[in-house]
This record gives structure tokens, sequence and C-alpha cells, in this order.
């Protein structure tokens, strides 16, 4: 029901009959996607909601408020991080988060956020760490040396939740690319009046978010809604040969292919923007992952995630890598260790 909807809500072209009794099913789905916020937005900006039933909209208002909240809370810490590294000269790029809904879709509320993504250089890493920690970042998760990111979460008892700074080096685990990260930083745009934070150009920002999606199996609807609006409002500055040239380089072609290909699928009036360049292709992946969510159930086994997660690798020593670090963990945590890794 939810990609129907969807579909109707970017085309009011498009009908969405259905009897008011549908409408709790669709709000779960949509709150258990995570996309409450994205939708009301989209909802105001198209002036869509005043023909759904009201306790549907007032619903999704109470999301949209939380996340407004939330966000700005999280716009402030942003800011005032980013203010820290640039005092302390150290180069950030600001990855999702308040900063890319701000930039890319037009308000940072647009859509919801629970934590702050930085990119750093290695060599930068250290004292991106002192920095943050002075701001009352103690508490650094599991290091997993596979992994592209350090985690780390303040506790501010004025927050309902623990704040989390994730620092990143790269888009993806070591050993399943070859991503040269120093492309982001070549191409990257200056950030307002900062001498050292800088934000991925448009280009790379919607070649991130494709390899983003695939990493999590594009097992919810969310990975395809942001390319979607992505591409609706920013069509014409996407360099589409660009960014393919630069994942053929970077050995993430195959993700890059398998993500627009099953958001085309799902949203086919986005060719009217940007035409898809490419024969449709992906394997193993099911419209029935993005319900999984919504159903609080699992549909497809971990296996078929692990089957399309590796399909999606652009080489069989990627694939060989990234299966070796699962049945390794598989070891050490049992048998619901594929489960785990696959939905991290």
């Amino acid at each position: 029901m939810i990609i129907p909807f969807l579909n109707s809500l970017l085309n009011p072209g498009i009908p969405f009959d259905q009897p008011q009794a549908n409408y709790p099913k669709l709000y779960n789905e949509i709150r258990k996607s995570s996309i409450g916020a994205q939708v009301y937005h989209l909802m105001k900006a198209n002036k869509y909601q005043m023909e759904l039933p009201r306790f549907f909209r007032e619903k999704l208002q109470k999301i949209y408020y939380a996340c407004f909240v939330q966000n700005l809370l999280i716009k402030h810490e942003t800011e005032n991080l980013l203010q820290e590294f640039d005092k302390m000269g150290i180069p950030a790029i600001p990855m999702k988060g308040t900063c890319l809904a701000e930039r890319y879709f037009e308000h940072f509320a647009a859509r919801g956020t629970s934590n702050i993504d930085l990119l750093i250089r290695p060599e930068h890493m250290e004292a991106a760490t002192q920095c943050i920690q002075s701001k009352g970042y103690r508490t650094l998760l599991k290091v997993n040396p596979a992994h592209y990111h350090f985690e780390w979460i303040k506790e501010a008892p004025e927050q309902p939740e623990p704040l989390v700074v994730e620092l990143h080096w790269s888009l993806a685990p070591s050993g399943s690319s070859q991503i040269a990260m120093e492309h982001a930083w070549i191409t990257s745009e200056a950030l307002n009046n900062f001498n050292h934070i800088r934000m991925m150009d448009t280009t790379y920002t919607f070649y991130a978010l494709c390899v983003h999606g695939v990493s999590h199996q594009m097992d919810s609807i969310r990975y395809a809604l942001d390319l979607c609006q992505f591409i609706r409002l920013h069509a014409g500055r996407i360099g589409m040969e660009q960014m393919l040239e630069r994942a053929k380089a970077d050995g993430t072609i195959n993700r890059v292919i398998a993500a627009l290909s099953i958001t085309y699928q799902l949203f086919p009036n986005l060719n009217k923007f940007l035409e898809l360049p490419f024969p449709s292709k992906y394997r193993f992946w099911n419209e029935a992952f993005l319900l999984e969510i919504s159903n609080g159930g699992s549909t497809y086994s971990p296996f078929l995630r692990t089957m399309f997660a590796v399909a999606a690798m652009d080489t069989w020593r990627f694939r060989f890598i990234h299966l070796f670090r699962i049945f390794q963990e598989s070891d050490k945590l049992g048998v619901y260790a594929i489960a785990k890794e696959v939905n991290s």
C-alpha cells in the first residue's frame, strides 16, 4: 500500500483510492519505515493533505513536529561541532543529517535523522576524536576493524535519547570496494563561512546515497524515497555519466546500478526527470523486503539478504571477503549472526 500512496503523493495525476479503514495500516507502514516527516513535508508542499482522512493527517503531523524538535536539536549540535572543528583547523564534511536535509530536501526537518555523520580524513581522525571528546562524546561503541566509522555517544540529561556522532573515513567497509575517498574532498564545496568545513557536491552526494542504500540492502522505503526526491529536485545537477565513471573506478558500479534500478522500479515516473541510462538490473531483491520492517517480521531469510549484498558487489574478491566476515561473526555469535550482520 505504501508504494502506490507515495506515487500518488509525488504525482497528483495518479489516483489513490482507498477506503478509510485501510489508512491505519498505511500509517503503520509509514511510521515503521521512519518516513513520517518526509511524507508530511511532501503532503504540505503538494497541498495534498486535505484529501486524506483527518486522523491520518493529524498522526503524521505529530511525527513531523517531533522530528522538527529533534532535528532542531541535532542541527544546533552539528553547528556547534562544526564550529569547533573549524576553529581547530580540522577538515570535515557533514554527511546526511540536517545538513543534507537543508541543502537538498528544502528544510532541515524535511526528513528525520537521529545522529551526526562527519567525513574525516584518516590522518585527522585522532584530532577529530579529541575534538568531539572535548564536547562530551566520551563513550565509544565497540570498534569493528572492518568497518568505516567510529561511533561516539554523549549522554545528555535534557535529551530523551543519547546524542551520537559517527566519524567516517569511507562509504563502505574495507575490502568491499576500492573507494578513493579523496575524490569526495576534491569535488567538495565550501560550506557557508567556514574555512575547513565543506559539503560533498550534488553528484557525489547522490552517489553516496546510492552506496549507503545498498549497504542496507535497500530494505526500507526511505532509501529509495531519498533517491527519488533527490532526482526530482536536482536532476539537472546530477552528473550521471560522471557518477557512473566514479563508481566503476571505486568498484561500486553494481551497487549504484542496483540502487537506481530498484528506485526506478518503485517510482517509474522518475524517467521524466532523469532517464535511467542503463537497463534495470539487480538480483535477489524483492519488494517484500520493504514490508519486513512494517510487519515486524521476517518475510525473507537473512540468506536472501546476504545474496543481494553479495550480488551487488563488483568482484568475487569483494564477495569472498564479505562472506568470510559474516561466517567469522557466525562462529563467534552463533546462528543468528548473519541476521545481525546483514541488518546492521
